[in-house]
């Protein structure tokens, strides 16, 4: 006799990667047995009626709102949560670790040497709470404090992430007024891609004056953005896995069994449940710089990351550098005024080496290599015009630099990086080689440089 197979509802909001995830973790641990039949609907109120009526015997949902728990609730079978914007005691739950979110933010922060914080995102949820929790707690050791802007502004954010021209004037008013260098950390992708764009249209430049990071690693918000996103990435398969094994040990089959973390208890009962600590920061040109105050310095960096695609070199970017401030002239003499500081090339060569630890030219060939990597993990651009995009004259010259940084060819990098994706043969996991094409920049914020390995023999 064939056995019928149990009956699961996994409410989710399939409109977000994250959700995808959860439910492509959900499949991956639950689908291949055929033991249960997976029904899949939106975590809603109208949704729940045709969950009631198809009777499961369990239920993996994003319980991101009180009547939709109560709904699940009022089945009366086993259920995990796997959403986190709502804290549900007496519910198993396996969810993002959102402390430690914030506090994984709060530490690539102050690796980069920022000094002034901030947060932007609603508290009113259990996952801004937390981040912001984290954000503050971690910084609070160092004895930083975090800007946020009011709660019945934050409370806006997330119904407003879609008005880009009409941004919400308390937003603009708290961004214009941060002190610069300043690092912000954002709720999720969406409000991050935001509040860059209201930092371009007002004229602050992001890195440099404001540092922008997201949470989720949505690629296409991160990649929208100008400049590209940095993100928090986070374990959204592993989540949906993990709730699998919690839901077959409340329903009482053997693969309940837990495999890595302690579980945490809460609420009354048998409830318990797992938080998941995030994967890391995938590093985009959002948050690729150093914290710095000098203005020649930064107004250097801004050049440099600005033309990483023209054939710039330390000449180049010391004359936009003077024409930046508005002062007319030429190179003639050697001295220019960078940021309203008067500061030869050598001057600038010693400040460079001194707040960053490599010179103007070596920081030139760390933005193409990255801009590089970029390009040829994200598109399916030839390697042809991948070098033309980067600012080097030919394919050999990129080749040629690429492999004395990185120790692979450009066609090897891209091939790791397809595989770290899950579009190769292989798979390098989370943070391995390439992760999502933008991991590669934090390793290369010094690496191939301290040997000598960065540096050409030209500044072309």
């Amino acid at each position: 006799m064939v056995r019928e197979p149990v009956r699961v509802a996994v409410l989710v909001e399939r409109d977000t990667p994250v959700a995808e995830g959860i439910l492509r973790g959900v499949w991956k641990s639950a689908g291949p047995l055929r033991a249960w039949a997976l029904r899949v609907e939106g975590p809603s109120v109208e949704r729940m009626e045709l969950v009631r009526a198809w009777r499961p015997a369990g239920v993996i949902g994003q319980l991101n709102s009180m009547v939709v728990a109560d709904a699940v609730t009022a089945l009366g079978v086993p259920c995990v949560n796997v959403g986190n914007k709502l804290e549900t005691p007496g519910v198993a739950s396996v969810v993002f670790d959102d402390r430690a979110v914030g506090r994984m933010a709060a530490r690539h922060f102050m690796e980069k040497g920022f000094e002034r914080f901030a947060f932007l995102g609603s508290v009113r949820r259990a996952r801004g709470r937390d981040r912001l929790a984290g954000f503050r707690e971690e910084l609070g050791l160092k004895g930083y404090d975090v800007a946020t802007l009011g709660a019945e502004h934050a409370a806006k954010l997330e119904a407003r992430a879609n008005i880009w021209s009409n941004p919400d004037e308390a937003v603009v008013r708290f961004l214009e007024g941060l002190k610069k260098p300043v690092a912000v950390l954002n709720d999720n992708d969406r409000l991050a891609r935001v509040h860059s764009e209201v930092c371009r249209l007002r004229g602050i430049a992001v890195p440099e004056e404001v540092a922008m990071l997201g949470v989720s690693d949505d690629e296409l918000e991160c990649g929208l953005a100008d400049p590209p996103l940095s993100s928090i990435r986070l374990p959204s398969e592993e989540v949906g896995r993990r709730a699998v094994g919690v839901l077959a040990g409340l329903m009482g089959e053997s693969r309940g069994a837990a495999h890595g973390e302690t579980p945490w208890a809460f609420g009354t009962g048998e409830s318990h449940g797992y938080r998941l600590a995030p994967l890391g920061v995938v590093e985009r040109a959002s948050t690729d710089v150093v914290a710095v105050r000098d203005a020649g310095v930064a107004a250097a960096l801004r050049v440099i990351r600005e033309n990483a695609h023209r054939p710039v070199n330390v000449e180049t970017v010391l004359r936009a550098v003077w024409e930046g401030t508005g002062v007319s002239g030429g190179v003639g003499d050697g001295t220019l005024k960078a940021g309203g500081v008067r500061v030869s090339r050598r001057g600038l060569e010693q400040k460079f080496k001194r707040v960053l630890g490599r010179t103007p030219l070596q920081e030139i060939h760390r933005v193409r290599i990255v801009r590089a990597c970029e390009l040829l993990s994200g598109t399916a651009m030839p390697i042809a015009e991948v070098a033309v995009a980067c600012g080097f004259a030919e394919a050999p010259r990129l080749s040629e630099r690429f492999k004395a940084v990185m120790g692979v060819t450009p066609a090897a990098w891209r091939r790791r990086a397809m595989e770290a994706r899950g579009l190769g043969g292989g798979g390098a996991g989370a943070g391995g080689v390439g992760a999502a094409g933008g991991g590669v920049q934090g390793g290369l914020s010094m690496a191939g440089y301290a040997d000598g390995r960065g540096e050409g023999a030209s500044d072309g």
